[in-house]
């Protein structure tokens, strides 16, 4: 996938796909899967998760021996997500809309402008604890 597009945004930025290498504006494969960065939050995920793309609220996709896993960012919950990488994009690619927050994000970006490189929503409550996508 990455060496057909290098790192690119979907569905008008809900999906983030990391570079392989870091750039400017985001950081690549290795320099986001580091254990000193974010990682060192979710001591309970696997060294071995490759972790490759977020969705609009940082809810990460990783790369597992046994398939691609979803990582929720709020409860730390790590699940099978997909049998492998082209399970994951045809299952993006039919339910665009739930998986990635699509139209939300479409809504967020006609009120405050295009996202930040990188940058992903985060509700003010977190939706774990009761919070509203509104």
């Amino acid at each position: 996938m990455l060496t057909q597009k290098n790192g690119f945004y979907v569905f008008e930025s809900a999906l983030l796909v990391l570079p392989t290498e870091t750039t400017e504006e985001l950081p690549g494969l290795v320099e986001w899967n580091d254990r000193a960065g974010w990682r060192s939050y979710y001591p309970q995920i696997e060294e071995e998760v490759l972790f490759f793309a977020l969705d609009l609220f940082a809810c990460q996709f990783g790369l597992a021996e046994k398939g691609v896993c979803r990582l929720d960012s709020e409860s730390g919950d790590l699940s099978l997500y997909a049998a492998s990488l082209d399970d994951w994009a045809k299952k993006m690619l039919e339910s665009y809309e739930t998986e990635s927050a699509w139209p939300l994000a479409r809504e967020w970006q006609r009120q405050h402008g295009p996202l930040p490189p990188g940058h992903r929503l985060l509700p003010r409550t977190p939706f774990i604890i009761g919070g509203d996508y509104v």
